[in-house]
């Protein structure tokens, strides 16, 4: 365990800081042969146990596997969930576990960026999933993250998908039953390359807005829902006037959660390639409202300087919330570390 002073905004001193002695236990190998390079990785409840499973999505080796978990520390040998004809896969770069007809629990939603394809697994209730089926494809070139939410304030999810090729950001309407009506869109900026992606309600106004962060062009912008609190039926998105952050080298990951506990939602980005003198990791809060809000950020340090992943979540019970972050570059000097708040706006390298 090594314990190293990353950013501290408080005025006290660490003398009198009290942290928890929450620690992480070594490793665990799940699966050392999956399909090549695995890219994708979502987790959540797949059969009828409390225990949540993992599923991957591998950019290599073309599959969906799925790992049930046995409640006792280990994983069953993976299934492969089967996508062939008009719904095979080629180099997946996103998966994500969401219920999306009201059966049978949680389905599997898969993204395919070789022949551009966006395909659902229907959960079979029986520890089996059926066979793909195709949302969408032709026009979501080069499908990468996709992610569910109210987006039309409805009772079923909808699916939203980022087209890295063609740089749109497209959802799609479920009528909860399986039926998709879409392509329908989000965003469509020439030369942005969409990356990653957010679904959450920004501005408390009963809607859901997107996040979106543009890898090639190295920004993170907003784009407001208008349907409600207007009530007038029909999506559409405004983007907001101020762009979130520039100037980002390669950005790899971003999430919008309220990081330093002030009741806000901020917006926390990882760029896996910083240039310019640019943070790798930092979060952004809105000092106005409405779509012209402009954004402050603050940069978290850290050892890892190549990061991919960041996620935000109280990892020691303590009612607040910590960050964990991944290393993409095995010759980094860590994999993952947790990052542990201290008061309200200062983190600690506590453990990896």
């Amino acid at each position: 365990m090594k314990r190293k002073l990353l950013t501290c905004l408080s005025i006290l001193s660490i003398s009198t800081m009290i942290f928890a002695q929450t620690t992480f236990e070594s490793k665990v190998i799940i699966d050392s042969s999956t399909g090549a390079n695995p890219y994708a990785i979502d987790s959540g409840l797949l059969d009828n146990d409390a225990f949540v499973d993992i599923v991957i999505g591998t950019d290599g080796g073309n599959t969906v596997e799925w790992y049930r978990n046995n409640g006792d520390g280990t994983f069953d040998t993976p299934i492969t969930l089967v996508a062939t004809g008009a719904e095979a896969l080629l180099y997946v770069e996103g998966v994500h576990i969401a219920d999306l007809d009201g059966i049978n629990g949680n389905d599997i939603l898969a993204t395919s960026y070789g022949n551009s394809n966006l395909v659902w697994f229907a959960n079979n209730g029986d520890g089996t999933f059926a066979n793909a089926v195709t949302i969408g494809n032709s026009l979501i070139s080069g499908a990468g993250a996709v992610t569910t939410g109210y987006i039309d304030a409805g009772s079923t999810l909808d699916v939203a998908v980022l087209a890295y090729g063609s740089s749109d950001v497209f959802w799609f309407s479920n009528d909860g039953s399986g039926n998709f009506t879409g392509p329908n869109t989000i965003a469509s900026v020439p030369s942005t390359g969409p990356g990653a992606i957010d679904l959450v309600d920004y501005d408390a106004d009963g809607d859901l807005d997107a996040v979106i962060a543009n890898t090639d062009a190295g920004t993170i912008e907003i784009y407001d829902n208008n349907l409600l609190p207007s009530g007038a039926g029909t999506v559409s998105f405004t983007k907001y006037m101020n762009t979130v952050s520039s100037g980002n080298g390669y950005l790899f990951d971003i999430e919008v959660k309220d990081v330093n506990d002030d009741g806000t939602l901020d917006i926390l980005k990882s760029d896996n390639n910083p240039s310019g003198g640019s943070a790798n990791i930092a979060y952004y809060t809105k000092n106005s409202s409405g779509t012209a809000t402009t954004f402050e950020p603050t940069t978290i340090a850290t050892s890892i300087t190549r990061t991919s992943l960041v996620k935000v979540a109280d990892f020691d019970n303590d009612a607040k919330n910590d960050l964990l972050v991944a290393s993409d570059r095995a010759t980094q000097p860590q994999d993952v570390i947790w990052l542990k708040v201290m008061i309200l706006v200062g983190f600690l390298q506590k453990s990896h």
